[in-house]
């Protein structure tokens, strides 16, 4: 799993680019984070297909779209599966 970080303008928000390109393989990652301190839910957002054949087309426009979930924080420490075929966005915002 390919992954870069940035911080908003304001330094409340961290969001996360992830990439699994393995063909078959999901990916559960343990992501420890440090100097920044997050809520206890992360937002993920996940783009893939049910085949790397699939695609979005004028028959099936909607074949791949992104797909959102939640994720929940332990302290420092994300734990998630990246599906194989996949982009993911993580954004996660500071605890108050």
């Amino acid at each position: 799993v390919y992954k870069r970080q940035a911080l908003n303008s304001s330094g409340d928000t961290m969001t996360m680019f992830c990439v699994n390109r393995h063909l078959s393989r999901d990916i559960t990652t343990d992501i420890s984070i440090s100097g920044f301190k997050p809520a206890g839910q992360v937002a993920a957002e996940s783009l893939y297909g049910s085949s790397i054949y699939e695609k979005n087309d004028e028959v099936t426009p909607d074949a791949i779209h992104p797909r959102s979930s939640t994720v929940n924080v332990n302290g420092s420490q994300l734990d998630f599966t990246f599906r194989h075929e996949s982009v993911t966005v993580l954004k996660l915002h500071r605890a108050k």
